[in-house]
Order: structure tokens, then sequence, then C-alpha cells
């Protein structure tokens, strides 16, 4: 299988499970966005990686007296979302199933997308050299 094909449908897999995360009326995933997704070759295993929006690169802008942990999500916070994930996985996979023409419904697997924070905290350092 060529890497087009699987490129297209890990965004596909993204944008979609994306929507359905927006859809949830669950108050922890009312924030949460999918930063990104990989998928197995056989296109039957996804690791969707998930920040909180008010987490994102551009809303972590500290000031001078301000540290990018300040703006990390609690532990438990991140924890109660991943249970938020995991108990919404066959769901979204339901709706794959009845809404995407795939030939497999891959396993969801989540995980926390620690990239934002890490990359605002590299710019606050350089920014005080």
């Amino acid at each position: 299988m060529s890497n087009y094909r699987r490129e297209r449908v890990a965004d596909l897999l993204r944008m979609f499970v994306g929507e359905e995360i927006r859809r949830c009326r669950d108050p922890r995933l009312e924030m949460v966005s999918i930063t990104g997704l990989e998928l197995s070759k056989d296109l039957r295993h996804a690791k969707l990686y998930w920040s909180v929006a008010s987490f994102s690169p551009d809303a972590v802008a500290p000031t001078d007296d301000e540290t990018p942990e300040q703006f990390l999500p609690d532990q438990s916070d991140v924890d109660q979302i991943q249970a938020a994930l995991k108990g919404a996985t066959g769901l979204f996979r339901k709706r794959i199933a009845q809404e995407l023409d795939l030939r497999y419904v891959p396993d969801l697997s989540f995980f926390f997308d620690r990239t934002a924070i890490t990359g605002s905290r590299i710019d606050h350092l350089l920014s005080k050299v």
C-alpha cells in the first residue's frame, strides 16, 4: 500500500475524529483537539495525539514573569481527558464504520501531545537570551 493512501486516510481519520470529539457532550472534551495521527501500514492501528485548545502554541505566550509550565494542564486533567477519550473510543469506531468507506476500522489509541508546550518553553527560554 502506498504512503500516499495511508496519509490520505490518516488525514481523513484525524479530521473525522476531531469533529466527533466536538460533537461529544462530555464537558471534559470541550477544549480537546487532535493534533496528529500516526496510522500503521496495514491501516488497522491509529495513534491519535491530542492537546487542549487553550494550551495551543498561540495561546501559550508567556510574559517575562510567566513560565510556560503555568499553562500546562494538571496531570489530573490530562488523566480525566484521557479516560474520557478511552471511554468514547467505541463510539468513535462505530461512527467511523458508519460514515467512512474503509475496509477496516482501525483501533484507536490516544496520547497527550506535549510538543506545543515544549516549543513554547523553548521560545520562552530563547527570548530570555
